[in-house]
């Protein structure tokens, strides 16, 4: 799939969720801004915190800005690299620091600081813009439309490994599923295989009060175990299923 296509299919999703209004905030998958090669992770979160430097009412010009500023190749612009290298302004009146986030300090340890190791995405593109997770309803309204961009993200970028830092959000995401069930871990609620995709996935507790060090050191290690195999072959018919199994 091409850039173009991938771009196509994705604006017609996300047209059908533009908020005119902009009492709503969007977000779309990010790389950093020099990237040149494919990354080989996939970083997931549940919705963006809050964005309101996009003020386009027309959808057009709205997907444009929101092209240029989640992956523009001006590495003082990428929403993905400043977020990274910790200094991020929203607007003029409220500055945000993701030195101050655990969720950006787990994903700079790892990508192993190589922001062109990632590319980041949340599992719901529409939230408040002021800040906060979407509401239950704001949820339902769209999850058939962001299950779709997971999917078109996933089959374009390709990733090695899906990181959901989501906790249990992640489970109606995530189909066919074949789970590692003899997997066990604090911070890591399970691994496994996309049923329909060759890549492998990762679903995390929150980093949010947590030892990050330790939450760290299992994340590490569940990925180097899925890195290291080709295949599992333990089916799961649901998430249900896998995780009383767990």
């Amino acid at each position: 799939m091409t850039r173009d296509e991938f771009e196509r299919k994705e604006k017609e999703i996300l047209e059908g969720l533009f908020d005119c209004d902009r009492k709503l905030c969007m977000t779309i998958a990010s790389t950093y801004a020099n990237i040149n090669n494919t990354p080989k992770i996939m970083i997931v979160g549940r919705a963006l915190n809050g964005w309101d430097t996009i003020q386009e009412t027309n959808f057009e010009d709205f997907y444009k800005k929101l092209v240029e500023e989640f992956r523009t190749n001006n590495e003082n612009k990428n929403a993905l690299n400043r977020l990274y290298n910790k200094a991020y302004k929203r607007n003029e009146k409220n500055k945000y620091n993701s030195a101050r986030s655990a969720f950006w300090r787990v994903v700079r340890q790892i990508s192993e600081k190589h922001v062109d190791n990632i590319v980041w995405t949340n599992l719901y593109k529409v939230s408040p813009k002021k800040g906060g997770n979407p509401s239950e309803k704001l949820k339902e309204y769209q999850f058939i439309a962001c299950k779709k961009l997971l999917d078109l993200e996933i089959e374009y970028y390709n990733p090695q490994v899906v990181i959901f830092i989501t906790n249990k959000w992640a489970d109606k995401f995530i189909e066919n599923p074949i789970i590692i069930q003899n997997y066990r871990s604090d911070f890591v609620k399970y691994i496994g295989y996309f049923g329909n995709k060759n890549n492998k996935f990762i679903v995390t507790v929150r980093p949010e009060g947590q030892k990050e060090k330790l939450w760290l050191k299992d994340v590490k290690e569940a990925m180097s175990i899925l890195l290291s195999k080709p295949c599992f072959s333990v089916n799961t018919p649901s998430l249900a299923t896998s995780h009383n199994s767990l």
